[in-house]
């Protein structure tokens, strides 16, 4: 099971001021709606690429040790990576860090393997023994990309222009052909 938290402090990485310059809007009367359809773009946009576009803490729990893709990239930084497990008396221990390496090359999942001539520790053979918690998602150093931002505004753009999913007599198609090429380069493939 994967669970994600980002603070609600954090910033779209698209905003208002983005959107109304996009799609020439003047007035400033729709800018809670404009809001609101920034957050459901940016959630179709990681629910698209299985990135998370925004800094936040990723808690993965698995039944065991394994090599594990981490979901979400990019990762921000492995040395706040943790890892629990519930031991052979049923309390909670902790994974040194010298047990495991990050093997990270920026772009996609960040893979955690054991280090050479280590060995992962043995779990309590338990649901949900293991958890792993790490910071993923673009921030202000490592900003979202270009083309997962435009695809957003494209994206707010069709959903402002058609508010309702049936119009009689109209068509409401808010997949343009080339919409998702712009995500293309940033899927990540899931294999499960």
């Amino acid at each position: 099971m994967t669970r994600v938290s980002v603070a609600s402090t954090v910033e779209e990485p698209i905003d208002v001021i983005d959107v109304q310059d996009h799609l020439r809007i003047d007035s400033t009367s729709e800018n809670p709606y404009i809001s609101a359809l920034i957050s459901v773009a940016r959630a179709q946009c990681e629910n698209k690429t299985h990135r998370l576009l925004r800094p936040g803490t990723v808690t993965l729990t698995l039944d065991g040790f394994q090599a594990v893709e981490l979901p979400y990239p990019p990762l921000r930084n492995s040395t706040a990576l943790a890892i629990t497990y519930i031991d052979s008396t049923g309390g909670t221990a902790s994974v040194s860090s010298t047990v495991y390496d990050i093997h990270d090359d920026g772009d996609g999942p960040a893979v955690l393997t054991t280090a050479y001539g280590q060995s992962w520790p043995t779990p309590q053979s338990v649901r949900g023994a293991v958890t792993i918690s790490y910071q993923a998602g673009y921030s202000t150093a490592d900003p979202c990309p270009d083309a997962l931002k435009h695809w957003m505004l494209l994206y707010v753009g069709g959903l402002y222009e058609h508010r309702e999913a049936y119009v009689i007599g109209q068509s409401a198609n808010l997949e343009l052909p080339f919409l998702d090429g712009l995500l293309d380069p940033h899927v990540v493939h899931v294999v499960r």
